[in-house]
């Protein structure tokens, strides 16, 4: 019933401790009639096995075409994760892997030694030991397949058994592939062809691609609507395709899978994701309530070509788009061209020439840009009146579901007190700043002390914490926190900034 309700809920964090909890529990369920003397035989058959050949697959990988990599694994259950925990010891000696699970430890774990121990470790720890190369291998269940980024030290995964939703394997990739990665993922999965788990997935997979063919027909790039179409089957679906699999006789399996995923991705898909693409091209945003952020594509133009320049490379205006050469730390990620010429922020341009959230030149800027680390900065002399504070609200309760995370505001100091802009109002606000006067090109002292600042700082958020009302967010326990402060500045001198030509 817990599972079934956080599937419900889209409660990730839940539905893996559950999942996690289950093959432990399943021990103490009551056998029915018959089934003690079969669970013996299948427990002599087990006794009889002299190798795991799973293991002696993933060995052979890291002798092959992982040898001297980071490697990040991920499997359904803690008794595999301390089996292979147990055989990398062996091979690679103690302390070359850690692990992460729900509970933070690992049981039965054999040391290199022969000892059997239980291991703790914090999620966060293991991640910073795998980030900063201390451990060459980390094992996860699904409680690292989602919030933890491990991109910076490996670009290799092996999934040592499949998870009952596909989405699940999106979710395990991301922890690789996101912005950083200096190298394209490359991804294995260990699985036996001849089991009922594996040729339901083989259906489910071929689906998949299918639906991946027939969305070819309605947008140029089908993988970004993949999540929505997975997101429209039941929550149960995938769970139940696997349960009731095991008492199909084999060869009805395929009948099996056609028959309970007749509804999953089918034309109501299709027209579905259609009418969203159709729609969205056609909808005014401008004309809309005063509630719509009064924000187009045009507006992400002054960022992006920042951006840009950031990475050292010049935005060419050519007939109302733009061609610039593709930043070197982009190009790791598939799909993305040296050069692009004639690019737009407008929805009325070809498909393949319209640069927006979503697009992947556009995400990887925004990746960087949250990933710089910088927070605070003056401006040139009569930009603004008194420090501009940007901040993020955030509610510190955290265990419901809903469709905003955190919302941004920004709190300007005037003569007459504070403006509280909201977030489209800042972007405007910023991109004005931007056309005025490049703040990259100039370096300004301030003449606020820091003391002045700080004290400053404490009133923005105070005051942005007593309008929070007027923001109207679903949060019990809001928090305010400022991420960067822009300072009135004096004494420009101009930096001399160097940007590679196209």
């Amino acid at each position: 019933r817990e599972l079934d309700s956080s599937e419900k809920e889209g409660d990730i964090d839940t539905q893996n401790r559950v999942e996690e909890d289950m093959a432990e529990k399943s021990a103490a369920v009551i056998l029915m009639k018959d089934e003690l003397p079969r669970l013996q035989e299948i427990l002599a058959a087990a006794d009889a096995v002299t190798e795991e050949t799973k293991i002696s697959a993933i060995l052979r990988l890291l002798d092959g075409p992982f040898q001297d990599r980071s490697v990040l694994f991920f499997t359904e259950y803690k008794a595999t994760q301390s089996l292979l925990l147990s055989k990398l010891f062996a091979r690679f000696g103690d302390g070359c892997a850690t692990f992460i699970n729900g509970d933070e430890r690992a049981d039965d774990v054999v040391t290199a030694d022969g000892r059997r121990r239980t291991l703790h470790e914090t999620r966060e720890s293991a991640a910073d030991k795998f980030n900063r190369g201390e451990v060459q291998f980390l094992i996860s269940t699904e409680a690292g397949g989602e919030g933890i980024d491990l991109q910076e030290n490996c670009h290799s995964l092996i999934h040592v058994d499949l998870p009952w939703n596909p989405m699940r394997m999106q979710q395990r990739v991301g922890r690789l592939n996101r912005y950083g990665q200096a190298k394209r993922v490359e991804v294995y999965t260990i699985r036996n062809p001849d089991t009922v788990e594996s040729k339901i997935w083989m259906h489910l997979n071929a689906k998949i691609e299918r639906i991946m063919k027939a969305l070819g027909s309605v947008m140029k790039h089908p993988e970004d609507m993949l999540q929505f179409v997975l997101g429209m089957a039941s929550p149960t679906l995938f769970r139940e395709l696997y349960t009731e699999a095991g008492a199909v006789p084999p060869e009805d399996v395929s009948g099996f899978f056609d028959s309970k995923t007749k509804s999953f991705g089918g034309q109501g898909a299709v027209e579905t994701v259609q009418k969203l693409v159709g729609n969205v091209a056609k909808f005014d945003f401008q004309s809309a309530s005063a509630q719509i952020p009064q924000l187009d594509l045009p507006d992400l133009r002054p960022f992006f070509k920042a951006a840009l320049q950031f990475n050292k490379r010049k935005a060419v205006e050519e007939n109302g788009g733009i061609d610039f050469k593709t930043p070197e730390p982009w190009l790791e990620s598939p799909g993305i061209r040296k050069q692009y010429h004639g690019m737009m922020f407008d929805r009325r341009s070809a498909e393949d020439k319209i640069l927006g959230v979503g697009q992947r030149l556009v995400d990887m800027a925004l990746e960087q840009a949250r990933d710089i680390a910088a927070n605070a900065t003056a401006l040139y002399p009569g930009l603004i009146e008194g420090p501009l504070f940007v901040c993020r609200i955030t509610d510190r309760v955290t265990t419901q579901t809903r469709n905003i995370r955190f919302a941004i505001a920004g709190l300007e100091r005037r003569a007459g007190g504070w403006e509280l802009l909201r977030d489209w109002q800042l972007i405007l606000k910023l991109n004005e700043l931007l056309a005025a006067r490049d703040p990259r090109r100039y370096r300004a002292a301030c003449d606020l002390p820091a003391a002045e600042v700080t004290l400053q700082q404490s009133a923005a958020e105070a005051h942005l914490a007593s309008r929070l009302a007027h923001f109207d967010l679903p949060f019990e326990l809001p928090s305010v926190q400022t991420l960067c402060v822009l300072l009135p500045g004096s004494a420009p001198v101009p930096t001399g900034s160097e940007i590679e030509e196209t």
